[in-house]
């Protein structure tokens, strides 16, 4: 129990944060009610393999654009790898099978999807194409191992972080 007048501990992931909710409503999509929304790696688990991503996947979200973030910045959204802001609690980057989308700061998106950024993937094995603008929200774009991600996700966590003004709009 909390000692008096302590802080409860903010969960890793905000819930109630605007900037997730379209993307936290698709990705819970028909999970039970049981389901945690957020959860680390558990003993013996390895998510690289056990998640239903492809490997490659993980590791450029954990092991290369997670590197700039602090080791909490992972986990584990409705049973797929992501990133998370550590301050703001706001989704960053997810794991999709065998894509990753990151979101990123509106300037930013604008200059990427000018540049040809794919915001639909179609899968072609099960056939079925999702719009990342319809299903989570603005700002989101799918990943294409570029160099600059690193940067683009870490303005994006600026800005929810709430060193820039934009940092509730969802």
């Amino acid at each position: 129990m909390p000692k008096r007048g302590s802080v409860k501990p903010r969960p890793p992931l905000d819930l109630k944060h605007p900037a997730n909710t379209k993307a936290l409503r698709y990705l819970a999509g028909g999970a039970s009610p049981a389901e945690v929304a957020f959860r680390r790696t558990r003993p013996g688990e390895d998510p690289y393999l056990g998640l239903g991503t492809h490997p490659e996947i993980v590791e450029r979200l954990w092991d290369g654009l997670g590197t700039a973030f602090h080791v909490k910045s992972r986990g584990i959204v409705y049973g797929l790898p992501a990133l998370v802001s550590p301050k703001s609690g706001v989704l960053l980057a997810v794991a999709l099978g065998t894509a990753y989308a990151i979101r990123l700061a509106p300037e930013a998106y604008a200059a990427a999807v000018l540049h040809g950024a794919e915001t639909r993937h179609t899968y072609r094995t099960v056939g079925m194409t999702l719009d990342l603008a319809e299903e989570f929200g603005p700002g989101w774009i799918f990943g294409g191992f570029g160099e600059e991600e690193g940067a683009l996700l870490g303005a994006a966590a600026e800005l929810f972080d709430g060193s820039r003004s934009e940092a509730r709009s969802g």
